[in-house]
């Protein structure tokens, strides 16, 4: 049956939900689903969802296709939990997929929301020859922000994963962003260097980006160019 929500429209949407061994076992399938604005309308041809759920924690599997073969994104064993007034999210599998492209998975990490801030463990994902890592600054402190680092990041496979065209763009992207009080009055620090930038064929050097965010909503940007 279809069904429609706000600006979301499901077409053929199947549902099927029973309990096994304790644990309550359900399915989505979409046919379409149609994500719609005042000016245009997102068609994403098929949608899967699994969960298996029980009283304090959520396995999660989840497909959503672009077109009848392109993936738009794809989670395999997605473990949601709860520990007193703690939320942990987990991915257990080893990858997962963006855009059609394969993200490796550093095992053992999570992400853990409580009272005192925001933990990330051994939080890595990889593409291509790039990293993209979150951590505390002070390891196991939830209370220490977070650091986010970006290592060796291609500019093109960057615009390939986003679905732009950068034929003409090239270079790595490195640096970190640095963001303080994630659920409170949160400020953001980011220090980013392309190197190798290179437009057209035509090398422009390394360029140096500094910038912050806090609730001034102030954002000061440094850029420099060199080389």
């Amino acid at each position: 049956r279809n069904a429609a929500y706000d600006t979301y429209l499901l077409e053929r949407a199947n549902l099927t939900s029973g309990n096994e061994s304790g644990r309550l076992v359900s399915s989505v399938q979409v046919k379409q689903l149609h994500i719609q604005s005042d000016t245009t309308e997102t068609i994403l041809p098929g949608a899967d969802l699994g969960i298996n759920m029980t009283n304090d924690s959520l396995l999660l599997n989840m497909r959503v296709q672009t077109d009848t073969t392109g993936i738009a994104l794809e989670l395999k064993n997605l473990l949601a939990a709860i520990n007193g007034n703690a939320y942990t999210v987990q991915l257990l599998d080893d990858t997962l997929v963006l855009n059609n492209k394969v993200w490796q998975v550093k095992p053992d990490n999570a992400l853990t929301l409580s009272a005192d801030g925001v933990e990330a463990r051994n939080f890595r994902l990889g593409y291509g020859n790039g990293q993209l890592s979150i951590n505390n600054k002070e390891p196991g402190n939830a209370v220490s922000p977070l650091l986010v680092a970006l290592s060796n990041f291609s500019l093109q496979e960057l615009g390939s994963l986003a679905g732009t065209d950068s034929l003409y763009l090239s270079g790595h992207l490195n640096g970190n962003v640095e963001i303080t009080n994630p659920t409170g009055d949160m400020s953001v620090a980011a220090q980013l260097l392309i190197d190798q930038l290179n437009y057209e064929g035509a090398e422009l050097g390394n360029l140096q980006l500094q910038t912050r965010y806090d609730k001034t909503g102030i954002v000061p940007i440094d850029l420099s160019l060199s080389g």
